[in-house]
């Protein structure tokens, strides 16, 4: 069987870094407070940002990607189904063309990994 698994939100707990990040963003950066939804997932639809500044947020994500935590339990769980002999296969929006360092994304990605002792095929 296969499974496959994203790397933020389930893997790693990024959303968490992104609120704290994006808020930071917004009034230590942009100098406002842009909020309009806080319960909204993304940041386009959490504040009244426009493209050019989700853009220069979007400089953030790599940062990001390199504090977030493994979601708690994640390990256990990936260890545990690949011993079962399930194949996981990895999607992620890591490394889309809309970031302009896409090739250190994914080695940023690989890298963490490595470093959690994660091993997909």
């Amino acid at each position: 069987m296969k499974l496959a698994i994203d790397v933020d939100g389930v893997i790693y707990d990024t959303q968490k870094y992104i609120m704290v990040y994006s808020e930071i963003f917004d009034v230590d950066v942009l100098k406002r407070n842009s909020l309009v939804d806080k319960n909204g997932f993304w940041t386009s639809y959490r504040y009244n940002w426009s493209e050019e500044e989700e853009r220069k947020f979007s400089e953030c994500i790599r940062e990001i990607s390199e504090k977030a935590n493994l979601v708690p339990g994640a390990k256990l769980v990936i260890d545990k189904l690949q011993k079962q002999g399930v194949e996981m296969v990895v999607i992620t929006a890591r490394g889309d063309v809309q970031f302009e360092d896409n090739e250190q994304m994914i080695e940023t990605t690989n890298r963490r990994f490595k470093e959690d002792n994660l091993k997909f095929q």
